[in-house]
């Protein structure tokens, strides 16, 4: 059930419809259509004399939320002037809703926003269009960062021993595991922002998806040197290579071999791989990403 709904506009105003107790506000929701999932658009072509068709490709579409509001109180036009406030018409808004499971939020742009004035009933239709077809997840734990080297602590307690008053005792122990396993509970693949710090010399390194096979494999020329970074954004619209040396950034793609693909990740655990030709202590690797949904 949607309890909640908050529109905020570029300017960082709010309009906050609680659908509980539209009298807050002075909007009331009448209507919310296009937060399910959104329709795909398949691409396939008919044979002249053979039933069914050839598949071409598949993709989700845009998606096209639309918001009836129904001002009440004493100053209908004053409540309506404040929706067109937080809805201007061509401009991006960013639109959450609380859910009794979820919290999400997308960038939208206003497409229309019509008000029937001459109605006995005043209502506002308001239409919203976003490219990414996917709700983000709003909750901060849904954002991770996993990393491939970590300190293990030794002990709990202090501890002295007459025999050995000169021996050094180990409060924690620098431990690698070139393999990690990430929980996803996202319903939709999203990509992920890994970032390579070089500690020392790196010539080549590979990141793999173990559990669905996808795997990216990097290598230069020279060497990665320390204190060089290799930032790698596979999410959609971005995907990108970084590199970070001496203050400076460049972008680069000669650095990833041609049997690479872009690593995302799937409903489930899945299962990384880290590997590199140097001390396992050579690399501290990062993985951050954002949860999808496909509807709510």
């Amino acid at each position: 059930m949607i309890h909640q709904i908050v529109a905020t506009n570029a300017l960082g105003e709010k309009l906050d419809l609680d659908l509980f107790n539209p009298w807050a506000t002075g909007v009331a929701v009448k209507e919310v259509t296009g937060i399910g999932p959104v329709k795909a658009e398949v691409s396939y072509e008919k044979f002249a004399l053979i039933d069914g068709g050839l598949f071409k490709g598949v993709k989700v579409g845009t998606r096209n939320t639309v918001l009836t509001l129904i001002p009440i109180g004493e100053d209908i036009e004053m409540v309506r002037n404040r929706i067109y406030e937080i809805f201007p018409v061509a401009e991006t808004i960013d639109l959450q809703i609380r859910t009794n499971l979820r919290i999400a939020h997308l960038d939208f742009y206003v497409e229309s926003v019509e008000p029937n004035i001459f109605s006995e009933n005043q209502e506002i239709q308001i239409s919203l269009m976003a490219m990414n077809p996917f709700w983000r997840s709003s909750a901060a734990q849904t954002e991770r960062m996993i990393r491939f080297n970590a300190a293990d602590p030794m002990f709990e307690f202090p501890e002295w021993s007459p025999a050995q008053p000169n021996a050094r005792l180990i409060f924690s122990e620098e431990r690698y595991d070139h393999l990690r396993t990430i929980r996803y509970n996202g319903d939709a693949p999203t990509g992920i922002i890994i970032t390579f710090t070089f500690k020392s010399t790196v010539t080549r390194l590979s990141i793999d998806n173990r559990t669905t096979g996808e795997g990216m494999t990097f290598a230069k020329a020279a060497m990665f040197y320390p204190d060089e970074q290799l930032v790698v954004d596979t999410r959609d619209g971005y995907k990108t290579i970084t590199h970070k040396a001496r203050g400076q950034e460049s972008h680069v793609a000669g650095l990833i071999t041609p049997q690479s693909q872009w690593i995302r990740l799937y409903r489930g655990d899945n299962v990384f791989s880290l590997e590199f030709d140097a001390d396992p202590s050579a690399v501290d690797t990062t993985i951050e990403f954002e949860t999808l949904y496909r509807g709510l």
